[in-house]
């Protein structure tokens, strides 16, 4: 069994937190165990806290290391870029890139950079952090890229996906992200 590097990134770690018995928890972490199993591995989570507990849950049950945290906010370009940065360095390829990071807002938000909190995190978050991490992934002999994207999925609204000039209701806003 050859070592595999994975970095999957879990906001719904840190939204799910109060929640831990959700399916989706349940989902995340098996991914994560699986990939624990299979040697080196790379773990994001916004919050470090709950990044920890997981991770320490992962190395407990997978009797391995536990996997790295790294506090990252998906919604936020200047912060995955640093963390893209730091990763780069640090590493000279990825395996595989789990983009999985997702929230969900009753009300609309912006970001500090002015973009809709849930546009920014659960569409542009997923394209900059594979953007900024392909050189490590062709770096890998077999990369893989998983985009993570919900059931609900629907009604894309190109020309207003931040709900600048439309009523915004999280269910839609969810759903075209």
């Amino acid at each position: 069994l050859f070592a595999m590097r994975f970095l999957l990134s879990t906001t719904t770690l840190a939204i799910l937190a109060s929640f831990p018995a959700t399916c989706e928890l349940l989902k995340i972490k098996s991914w994560a165990w699986d990939f624990a199993r299979a040697g080196e591995k790379f773990l994001t989570d916004e919050v470090s806290q709950r990044g920890d507990a997981a991770a320490r849950d992962i190395a407990s049950t997978t009797r391995r290391e536990a996997p790295e945290v790294r506090v990252v906010d998906f919604a936020s370009p200047a912060s995955i870029r640093e963390f893209a940065r730091c990763f780069n360095e640090e590493h000279s390829s990825l395996d595989i890139l789990i983009n999985n990071a997702g929230i969900w807002a009753t009300e609309r938000r912006e970001t500090t950079d002015g973009l809709e909190l849930v546009w920014a995190t659960n569409q542009l978050g997923y394209f900059l952090t594979t953007d900024l991490l392909k050189r490590a992934l062709l770096q890998a002999p077999s990369a893989r890229i998983v985009n993570v994207a919900s059931e609900l999925a629907r009604d894309l609204n190109l020309g207003d996906v931040e709900f600048k000039r439309r009523p915004y209701t999280g269910i839609s806003a969810y759903a075209q992200s």
